[in-house]
């Protein structure tokens, strides 16, 4: 769908024209990389938009190091100690803790410092190609077991920068098909559907299209709440297929609700 510009004009969102009229696709710079945003029926673009920048512009506030108003920079500034975080931050936090046990410290979120002393100070579009390498000795990182988070209470040791950009636009992207949902879902009453992008970290929301998505194979996570109720009716993951999906569980929790959060991610 093309949309037209005054429609996009409140918001810095540039529209897609793919060919297809019954999806509307927009793109915008965020968070020093590309933000897109594929959503239908195209008549939620707008809302979606808007849900998407107040997703981007949260995360932003929380977890940017290149933010001096951020909550993150603040944390830096104190110089360690035991900290009560946002309900945002300690979720970023958590996630990139938790990337970091998956992959052994491969995607280790207490490499701030280390970065910086490579010249990595400043977001991309700011960072002058032409300007000389780094001028200090390059630090190691600390290692995330060094840091620890529980539920908001984050204890950071002196010396220790976070740096939460591998796994924080992955987030932002499940964060932002959310708040798209939740935004439309009165007009869409099952029956749209959601992509973000936030430099290749996609999540995707609606029912019809996860199970496209699923029976393909392009799903590597399924993250379901299981509700004390029982009701006739729904969408399957798969309809209309036979498909069997092995599953290892990675995550459960309870809430007070007795709602059961249940993360599954699928066996290859």
């Amino acid at each position: 769908m093309t949309i037209a510009p005054a429609e996009v004009s409140a918001s810095t969102w540039r529209p897609v024209d793919t060919g297809d009229t019954t999806v509307a696709v927009t793109q915008r710079n965020a968070l020093g990389t590309t933000a897109r945003l594929a959503v239908w029926p195209p008549e939620n673009a707008f809302p979606a938009m808007t849900a998407v920048d107040d997703v981007l512009s949260a995360l932003d506030l929380q977890a940017s190091r290149f933010r001096p108003d951020s909550e993150i920079s603040w944390l830096h500034r104190a110089h360690g100690g035991l900290f009560m975080l946002s309900d945002g931050l300690a979720e970023a936090v958590r996630v990139a803790l938790t990337a970091a046990a998956w992959t052994g410290g491969r995607a280790d979120p207490t490499v701030g410092a280390a970065l910086i002393s490579l010249g990595y100070d400043r977001d991309f579009a700011a960072i002058d190609p032409d300007r000389p390498g780094p001028l200090t000795r390059p630090v190691p990182a600390p290692g995330w077991q060094s840091v620890r988070l529980d539920g908001p209470l984050l204890r950071l040791p002196s010396g220790v920068l976070l740096d939460l950009g591998a796994t924080a636009k992955g987030l932002g992207s499940d964060r932002a098909v959310r708040a798209v949902q939740a935004a439309t879902e009165r007009t869409t009453r099952g029956t749209g559907g959601v992509l973000v992008s936030l430099g290749g970290d996609i999540a995707i929301g609606g029912a019809t299209l996860a199970a496209e998505a699923a029976a393909l194979g392009l799903i590597d996570e399924y993250r379901a709440r299981v509700y004390p109720l029982l009701v006739g009716g729904g969408i399957p993951y798969f309809p209309h297929r036979e498909r069997r999906v092995d599953l290892e569980l990675v995550e459960t929790r309870t809430f007070s609700s007795r709602v059961v959060y249940l993360r599954y991610r699928v066996a290859r």
